[in-house]
């Protein structure tokens, strides 16, 4: 999904099922750029089909505000008929542009509400300020005419107010135009943002090179200062994690790959809890973003799961009832 900022203004047996979470910052614009893949897992041959599929579930708003907050779910669900273990790899990739702006030589009369006093005429705003502001002495000269960055046309008459400061601090310069300067630079150095293909049956492989996100230090993670998730509430550390098979999520913050397990077998007909429950946008960039979050899946039944689940914690293992290989 594929939206704008309002600063100025996303499995396997192996890496098969997919979802793409995309803001784009620079144009009031929104596209749903999600996707879904079911994949096949077998098991040794004898056993029943094996159908894991990534589910998610995200709200779809016209633009993203600072400390607004998009309902982003995300669970797995067994459509087979078999067991199976699955784990969930989440990745971040934000880049930046800075955005110059053009504003206003004066400050401007703003309510108390935060929005500029404007009329469609001059005469109109001065009526209006006389009934509005009876102590404000506001002469002809004062109303000016002014082309916002969102006006199609220089609609409105707004009140400056360079001599009295009647509005203290209520005194706001207005955008009237922003462009972007630059290319877009990156989060992390050396990660570049993949070209998605708009295909629902296909993804970039680029996007799986985003990066992980980190459950084991937040302020190693350079997307923590914009963007915050609300996880689940079936979550749990791998180091709070007592080891004991759980319907609950296990977050592997041993290491910097960013895999979350699900603690026991997933049975027939089951779903997982929410892993990833919402995302708010806490800081917006200084310039236009284009922020995506890549969900890569793997699932297996026991007789793969130690082959398909590298690098698992022998903990994550031993609950499943699998002996970890020995070093």
């Amino acid at each position: 999904m594929r939206f704008i900022s309002s600063h100025r203004k996303a499995l396997a047996l192996f890496a098969a099922l997919f979802t793409l979470l995309s803001i784009l910052g620079g144009t009031w614009a929104w596209k749903d750029h999600s996707q879904h893949k079911t994949n096949i897992a077998t098991g040794d041959g004898s056993t029943a089909l094996q159908d894991v599929v990534l589910i998610e579930d995200y709200e779809q708003p016209d633009e993203w505000n600072t400390d607004e907050t998009l309902t982003k779910k995300v669970w797995v669900k067994n459509s087979g008929e078999g067991k199976v273990f699955i784990r969930m790899q989440l990745k971040e990739f934000m880049d930046v542009a800075q955005v110059d702006y053009t504003y206003t030589s004066e400050y401007l009369l703003v309510h108390s509400d935060g929005s500029f006093a404007a009329a469609d005429t001059a005469a109109n705003l001065k009526v209006w300020l006389t009934a509005n502001y009876p102590r404000l002495i506001i002469n002809d000269a004062q109303i000016k005419q002014y082309k916002a960055y969102n006006d199609t046309a220089a609609r409105y008459y707004y009140a400056t107010d360079e001599n009295t400061r009647y509005n203290g601090l209520y005194g706001k310069k207005m955008i009237l135009s922003y462009a972007a300067a630059g290319a877009k630079t990156s989060l992390v150095p050396g990660v570049t943002r993949a070209a998605y293909n708009p295909d629902r049956a296909a993804h970039a492989a680029g996007e799986c090179l985003y990066t992980p996100h980190r459950w084991n230090s937040a302020a190693a993670d350079p997307f923590h200062q914009y963007v915050e998730w609300a996880l689940g509430t079936q979550v749990v550390k791998l180091s709070n994690w007592d080891g004991t098979a759980a319907a609950k999520w296990i977050l592997d913050d041993s290491s910097t790959e960013g895999w979350a397990y699900w603690g026991q077998e997933l049975n027939p007909g089951e779903a997982t809890a929410k892993l990833l429950e919402s995302i708010t946008l806490i800081q917006s960039p200084a310039g236009a973003f284009y922020y995506a979050v890549h969900v890569d899946m793997d699932a297996a039944d026991s007789t793969d799961v130690t082959a398909a689940f590298t690098g698992a914690p022998a903990k994550v293992l031993t609950a499943y009832g699998i002996t970890p290989a020995q070093p």
